[in-house]
């Protein structure tokens, strides 16, 4: 089990004031707890836009246990572990949609961004990037962070060898406003 400390859990829930501007990293100092996670390499932690949820993407390691593919999904107010959701290989970054619908979650490993519906707790759709990673060549797309804004969410790559070294994908999401025309 690999743990994910309170202090830096109080830190993501900044944006999350209870008066609306003020912070909670200002209430304490230092940890105050820990939440166990049930794999190695918690990463690139996000809190959903109404404050209830922290989804954090499992990296994995580089030893016994290998490369992660959950995002364990808690719950802000017990600390509680809602969900453990299968994504692609090594999940690093997640946004939110802004109406905190859907979790888009970056897998460097499988150069994909895997979709969540963040009631559900489920995946619904994984949208390739780019080329995979190959273990002979090390050559892959790498996507590793996510911005969700205004209908578009730009992943940022640290490709090698594919043809583009550096660079940002923009995805198209305004689609998913539309049931029914996609599925996974």
């Amino acid at each position: 089990m690999r743990t994910l400390g309170l202090a830096a859990l109080a830190i993501i829930l900044a944006g999350c004031g209870k008066d609306g501007g003020s912070s909670y990293v200002d209430e304490f100092v230092g940890v105050l707890g820990t939440i166990e996670m049930p794999h190695a390499g918690p990463f690139g932690a996000k809190v959903t836009p109404d404050c209830s949820k922290l989804f954090v993407p499992l990296f994995g390691n580089y030893g016994v246990e290998g490369p992660g593919s959950t995002v364990a999904v808690i719950d802000v107010a017990t600390h509680a572990i809602l969900a453990e959701i299968a994504v692609g290989q090594r999940p690093e970054d997640v946004d939110f949609s802004p109406d905190g619908i859907y979790a888009y979650v970056t897998c460097s490993v499988s150069a994909t961004v895997s979709v969540i519906a963040v009631a559900s707790l489920s995946l619904v759709l994984t949208i390739p990037i780019g080329l995979a990673f190959d273990p002979n060549t090390f050559e892959g797309t790498y996507p590793y962070g996510i911005s969700v804004q205004g209908g578009k969410a730009y992943v940022f790559c640290a490709a090698y060898f594919d043809g583009n070294d550096e660079h940002i994908k923009i995805i198209d999401v305004k689609f998913m406003d539309f049931p029914g025309l996609w599925q996974h």
